[in-house]
């Protein structure tokens, strides 16, 4: 899952519903906020590219939607 500088992101919906998906440093920091917007149901993709002075390391991406919670951790190597 290492990227640099951009990477796919991808995500299914079975129910439509209200999504954000935002991405944390390690201490917890929000770093960007891909979706924050109703959708309905469907698969998504998106492409995420890190800012240039964002350092590498792991960043940890979160999915919330009204009935599921996950996260996932990414790799950004410069």
């Amino acid at each position: 899952n290492p990227f640099n500088p951009e990477t796919t992101i991808s995500y299914e919906l079975i129910n439509a519903s209200y999504v954000q998906l935002t991405i944390y440093d390690l201490r917890g920091q929000e770093v960007a906020i891909l979706v924050n917007s109703y959708q309905f149901t469907g698969d998504y993709h998106l492409t995420w590219q890190a800012p240039d002075d964002l350092a590498s390391g792991m960043y940890i991406l979160k999915l919330i939607t009204e009935t599921k919670n996950a996260s996932k951790s990414i790799i950004l190597l410069k």
